[in-house]
């Protein structure tokens, strides 16, 4: 369950989703990227992800195949499912509207790592980390929160 940008719950069922994921992550593994189709709910300030496809080395979708309030987000099977589980968890609330939302380098020095250590945990490159911490990029808000979940929920942060 999340907290939509008016302060209350919203729940996304998706418990379908999530056993079709976990059987793909059975056959293909957890680091198998897939493009995430994400449906934004501009009247509770909240998207959900709501459909996948393993990215092979064709688009999975054409733009102009997604309707107005979607978008596509690559990310791991291991990552999707734990925000699926997230967005479906009808008892634990998650507050996405943080007032403070954490920096990459803020969450890899809470759980006390090195830029490679964190990196090989999540199976980032070495140099997207160096450049996140630098500014040189930016991660998506939604990468930084999935990271600060996994770090909480393994009890790292």
């Amino acid at each position: 369950m999340l907290i939509g940008s008016k302060g209350y719950p919203i729940s996304y069922e998706c418990s379908e989703l999530i056993e079709e994921l976990k059987k793909d992550i059975r056959e293909c593994g957890k680091d198998k990227l897939l493009a995430v189709w994400l449906k934004e709910y501009k009247e509770h300030g909240i998207e959900f992800a709501v459909n996948y496809d393993f990215v092979v080395d064709e688009a999975p979708i054409e733009a102009s195949e997604l309707e107005a309030d979607e978008r596509l987000a690559v990310m791991t099977a291991e990552s999707l499912l734990d925000l699926l589980i997230k967005q479906n968890d009808p008892v634990q609330i998650y507050d996405l509207h943080e007032p403070h939302v954490r920096t990459i380098k803020e969450l890899r020095t809470a759980c006390d790592m090195t830029q490679k250590e964190f990196s090989e945990y999540f199976g980032i490159p070495k140099r997207t980390i160096e450049d996140w911490e630098a500014g040189r990029r930016k991660p998506s808000q939604w990468a930084v929160e999935l990271i600060e979940y996994k770090l909480k929920k393994e009890g790292l942060i």
